[in-house]
C-alpha cells in the first residue's frame, strides 16, 4: 500500500516538475526584447456584387479596372517582446496581379495620426505599415482589400532593428503536458485502488 502512495507521490511530482520547465521554456524563447507575432486572422472573399468596372485608388494611379476577385485580409500583430519597439515596418505584400484597394489600421493603444502609411511606394500589390511604437503586449490590427489576386496567399514580413518576427502557431505544449499528467495519475490511483 504505501509503495502504491509512493508511486503516486513520485509520478505526481514528476509530472509538477515538466509542467514547470515547460513554462520555462516557454517564458525563455520569449525573453527576447523585441518580438512581434502576427497572425492573419480573417481571409474572406468580398461579394460579387462589387465586380466589374469600378475606380480603383492604387498606389500608382487612379483607374478603372475589371474585377475578377477580391479579398480581406485581417493581420493582427502584437509585441510578444519584453520591451518597447520603435517604428516597426510591417511589409504586407501579394502576388503581382493583386492590387492593394484599401488598408485600414486600428489599434487602441495609438491614434491615426502615429501610424504611418508611406504612400511613394510604386507597388500596386505592396504596402507598409509603421506605427510610431509597440509597447509590451499592444496589438494593431491591419485590414486590408485586394483585387484580382491569383493566388489567395498574403506575406508578411516585419523589420526594425534587433526585432524577431514569428508567425503565429498553435502550441500543443500545455495539452501534451496536461494529458500526460492526467494518464500518469489514473493509471496510478486505479493501480493504487487495486491494491
Amino acid at each position: 500500500m504505501y509503495e502504491g502512495i509512493l508511486t503516486l507521490l513520485v509520478s505526481s511530482i514528476l509530472a509538477l516538475i515538466l509542467f514547470v520547465l515547460t513554462l520555462w521554456y516557454q517564458n525563455r524563447s520569449k525573453a527576447r526584447e523585441k518580438v512581434i507575432e502576427t497572425e492573419i486572422i480573417q481571409t474572406e472573399l468580398i461579394s460579387p456584387e462589387i465586380s466589374g468596372l469600378i475606380p480603383v485608388y492604387t498606389n500608382i494611379k487612379r483607374s478603372r479596372v475589371s474585377i475578377s476577385s477580391g479579398y480581406k485580409y485581417i493581420i493582427n500583430a502584437k509585441n510578444i517582446g519584453l520591451g518597447e519597439i520603435e517604428k516597426p515596418e510591417f511589409d504586407i505584400s501579394f502576388d503581382t496581379n493583386a492590387n492593394i484597394h484599401k488598408v485600414k489600421v486600428d489599434s487602441k493603444y495609438l491614434t491615426p495620426d502615429k501610424i504611418e502609411l508611406p504612400s511613394g511606394i510604386q507597388r500596386p500589390n505592396y504596402c507598409r505599415v509603421i506605427p510610431q511604437y509597440m509597447n509590451k503586449g499592444h496589438t494593431l490590427t491591419i485590414a486590408v482589400t485586394t483585387i484580382n489576386n491569383e493566388i489567395k496567399n498574403c506575406n508578411i514580413d516585419v523589420r526594425g532593428a534587433g526585432i524577431l518576427h514569428r508567425k503565429k502557431t498553435f502550441n500543443p505544449t500545455w495539452i501534451v503536458v496536461a494529458i500526460i499528467f492526467f494518464i500518469t495519475l489514473i493509471a496510478l490511483l486505479n493501480r493504487f485502488l487495486v491494491i
